[in-house]
């Protein structure tokens, strides 16, 4: 929780709470509840099953889900034709650019999904940390991917609040300023003598 008192407004998804003191907090809302989901092959049927049941307002096929970052918000399904959704969490992320929609999961977290489009991607060849080459050419190999055409930029922790408090102008500081004033108000006077009350 933040003190409303050192930190400004979140971005992120919160509510305001009131202390027994009367000093208000801003907390955060939980990060989503990601249910365990099977490693290895062989359990791709168990998986698409989970998923299923944990986001039953998906409504397309997954062939496959990619939970290594899970404890970052993210999620990631594969499909048949070789297309992807990645699914962000609406706690940890801002609100996306561009096509996408919000779900919901049986826990109540909301998700942020975004549908990408199947892609080939060349990684370098590294053999003992070093890249491999062929002659002058770099050694390559294709990876099956999925290209997103926005990516969610995660939520900043809150600002805090200045905290300096208000310095009074010095003793020479408000002469200045009266002088300042004094000058003004001498320059407005003569002029208005010199152009008259009708100018």
């Amino acid at each position: 929780m933040y003190s409303s008192s050192y930190y400004q407004e979140p971005s992120a998804p919160h509510e305001l709470v009131q202390g027994a003191d009367g000093q208000s907090w801003y907390a955060m809302s939980t990060q989503a509840a990601v249910p365990q989901f099977a490693d290895g092959a062989g359990n791709e049927a168990y998986n698409q099953a989970l998923f299923g049941q944990f986001m039953p307002s998906f409504d397309q096929p997954i062939q496959s889900i990619d939970t290594s970052r899970a404890s970052d918000g993210v999620l990631e399904g594969r499909h048949q034709d070789g297309s992807g959704t990645a699914f962000y969490d609406r706690t940890m992320y801002q609100t996306p650019r561009g096509d996408y929609q919000l779900l919901q999961d049986t826990h109540g977290g909301q998700w942020y999904a975004i549908s990408g489009t199947p892609s080939v991607e060349q990684r370098p060849v590294y053999q003992d940390g070093k890249p491999v080459y062929d002659g002058d050419k770099l050694r390559t190999y294709q990876v099956e991917s999925v290209r997103y055409k926005t990516t969610p930029t995660p939520h900043r922790a809150p600002d805090r609040r200045s905290t300096e408090p208000k310095r009074r102008p010095s003793k020479n500081e408000q002469h200045d300023q009266y002088a300042e004033k004094q000058t003004e108000e001498h320059h407005d006077f003569e002029q208005g003598v010199a152009h008259g009350p009708g100018g």
